[in-house]
């Protein structure tokens, strides 16, 4: 499992809140950054993406920008564990293999 620390949710509130301050004070119409996904886990959000029917194999989670995904960079391996967690067969067509082996 990919670990997400407090530390880390600290910086990524802090940063979404600093966000949302500056956007709000530099517009004229109070744009606002909201983030409602921030507190559910990745597969949490694969679960409300098959409840709307989302084609999962139509998107793109890499860092790397390739043709297909890598497979090993953390955000193709937070979708593998998504997916995985969700029940839903993984269709990516990754560049490297990593297998996430079942607790």
């Amino acid at each position: 499992m990919v670990e997400i620390t407090p530390f880390i949710l600290i910086v990524e509130m802090n940063l979404l809140k600093a966000m949302d301050q500056a956007s709000q004070a530099g517009t004229f119409v109070n744009v606002s950054i909201e983030a409602p996904y921030t507190h559910i886990t990745k597969g949490d959000i694969v679960k409300i993406g098959k409840e709307l029917n989302i084609d999962f194999a139509a998107t793109w989670s890499c860092y790397k920008g390739e043709e297909q995904h890598c497979g090993v960079c953390g955000t193709c391996l937070e979708r593998k564990e998504a997916l995985q967690e969700a029940g839903i067969k993984d269709t990516t067509i990754y560049s490297e293999k990593f297998i996430f082996k079942n607790k």
